[in-house]
């Protein structure tokens, strides 16, 4: 039941997810005693209760037994508040916008939600002002005043007019309970010079979790020195404990992770621009000399994006030597935007692999499909650089990792076009999961070789999902307003890439291993961008032979791929 204040409250205390850290222990009510001769609910011993439970709150049963009776009531309170997301409709945070003090012990997870879609505008410029999101003081003591607050979140679609003023960081990094922070959205207000405070004045608590990824297509400039220091801080005051490490490549302490062991890091993900020097923390090592000092890494996601006149760097010189042949001897997965066939990194690769992704960030269709929004901002800001099928194919060489069960790689067509399709089941006959991207210049519909790539695929035995753009001819959208928002409209051309895409997907269902569930074919249309059919394979009688269900089965979902496998709940 949603909590209630006056005025109408800018915050939602929601049920607990089943996902979320272990509740704090159920303790009996004060004075409360066995009654004789039958077993009651809450004389079972506290494991026993929390698993109970658990399960109600899984079940959305929970609120319904706590309202039952007083005993009850203070035995879940623990578990029914341990979450809780406060969704910002003004800002700063207030008191009588915030949730009552009575519920602040049992929080263990506190998200915020920046759902105010007001702005201040300057009279002189006309541009936004940016704004500090808390009353200094009150919420950082509403923090203090949390003993079991574990993981804060805070998540903001808009990318530079919210910032956190510098105390509110420092209180936050101060928190002793506090181990998982995860931040989506500006951190500081990048046009203001320079508000750091000095190094020796920034203090970190050990957190397990730092997830700090500000939007990709923002102002410059792209970074703040007191943003640079405070992962600094971070990284050195965690840098024994941290488990993941999601920060963008702009502002990462790139020499203090050098300079650093870490002995529990499992995930890495550095996603930004890739500069020659980046103020005070230069790149004068390869990336691999700085990650070899990662032990125990598991995913490693390098998404870089290239700016106009920079270049793609190597993560693995020809002339780096590190202390051990593989550095990973545990990495899993593998994320790699903008890879160099000179790279030296495939060489070294663990047989442990299991997951590789090889395209570009963004994806080449990013930059040709779309007039507005992202997709003329990749174009100005970055550049657009796609590996040939031959190119690729000689990375693919490289990889020593036959054990692979998902791939994602995109390139440009060449006369190698079939011979890296082919090339996959003999390197890696392990494949479940296939995701490709193949570009061509334009051609017709009718001149996509969908038999010829069914048949070089049909080798892979274990394969349940293919994912595939198979190059055809993107279709012009049209755009029109209704209101405020702008609509899209169909042209003719639409139903006959639609058909083309539907006649491709019988083509390679009748040709490809039984074992295919389920295929994703993009429809590159400029009104839809991101579109993607999705065709569910029904399996009859013969069984070395595919059909699709008569009519077929078609699911059209949004892709939003910034990513490459995984999807982040920022929340």
């Amino acid at each position: 039941m949603p909590l209630k204040a006056s005025p109408p409250p800018a915050f939602a205390v929601v049920p607990n997810r089943s996902a979320m850290t272990t509740p704090a222990s159920v303790s009996h009510p004060a004075g409360h005693a066995r009654s004789r001769g039958r077993l009651r609910l809450m004389d079972l011993d506290t494991d026993t209760l929390r698993h109970i439970f658990d399960e109600l709150l899984r079940q959305k049963c929970l609120h319904r037994l706590s309202a039952t009776c007083r005993s009850l009531r203070r035995a879940t309170l623990p578990i029914l508040f341990r979450y809780c997301e406060i969704t910002l409709v003004r800002w700063p945070i207030v008191a009588h916008a915030f949730p009552p003090s009575s519920l602040w012990p049992f929080f263990q997870h506190v998200s915020l939600v920046d759902s105010c879609d007001e702005c201040i505008y300057s009279l002189e410029s006309d541009e936004p002002i940016a704004v500090e999101l808390f009353a200094p003081g009150f919420f950082t003591d509403a923090l203090s005043s949390m003993p079991l607050l574990t993981e804060l979140s805070f998540y903001s679609p808009y990318p530079s007019v919210r910032r956190f003023p510098r105390p509110t960081i420092n209180s936050i990094l101060a928190l002793p309970q506090l181990r998982r922070l995860r931040i989506r959205g500006p951190l500081f207000d990048y046009e203001v010079k320079d508000r750091s405070l000095p190094d020796s004045e920034l203090q970190s608590v050990p957190l397990t979790s730092l997830v700090y990824m500000p939007w990709d297509v923002r102002d410059y400039p792209r970074w703040h020195v007191g943003e640079q220091e405070v992962l600094a801080a971070v990284v050195k005051g965690s840098v024994d404990s941290l488990e993941t490490l999601f920060i963008p490549n702009e502002t990462a302490p790139l020499s203090v992770m050098h300079h650093s062991h870490w002995p529990n890091l499992r995930q890495l993900r550095l996603r930004g621009e890739v500069r020659p020097t980046q103020g005070r923390d230069a790149v004068v090592v390869p990336y691999a000399a700085i990650l070899s000092n990662m032990p125990r890494l598991q995913s490693l996601f390098l998404e870089f994006f290239i700016p106009h006149g920079s270049r793609v760097p190597a993560i693995w010189s020809s002339g780096y030597e590190p202390a051990c042949s593989i550095p990973w001897p545990d990495l899993d997965y593998l994320a790699l935007s903008h890879p160099r066939v000179d790279d030296q990194l495939y060489r070294h690769l663990p047989s442990t692999l299991r997951r590789l992704a090889l395209c570009s960030s963004p994806y080449h269709h990013h930059f040709l499909l779309g007039s507005l929004g992202p997709s003329r901002a990749y174009r100005e800001e970055w550049q657009d650089l796609l590996l040939t099928s031959s190119e690729l194919l000689r990375i693919l060489r490289q990889c020593a990792t036959p054990g692979l069960t998902y791939l994602s790689m995109q390139f440009f067509a060449d006369h190698a076009e079939m011979e890296i399709l082919q090339f996959l089941s003999r390197a890696f006959p392990c494949l479940e999961a296939l995701t490709v991207h193949i570009y061509r210049p334009d051609c017709e519909h009718k001149d996509i070789p969908a038999e010829a790539i069914g048949g070089a695929l049909a080798p892979l035995a274990r394969l349940r999902t293919l994912r595939m753009h198979l190059g055809f001819k993107g279709v012009p959208g049209r755009i029109g307003y209704r209101g405020v928002t702008h609509q899209y409209f169909r042209v003719p051309a639409h139903d006959v890439l639609e058909a083309a895409v539907d006649n491709a997907a019988r083509v390679l269902a009748n040709v490809l291993s039984p074992s295919v569930e389920t295929m994703d074919l993009f429809v590159p249309t400029e009104a839809r961008p991101y579109e993607w059919a999705r065709f569910v394979l029904v399996r009859r009688d013969t069984p070395d032979r595919g059909r699709l269900r008569d009519p077929p089965c078609v699911k059209r979902e949004l892709e939003y791929a910034h990513g490459f496998l995984e999807v982040y709940d920022w929340r």
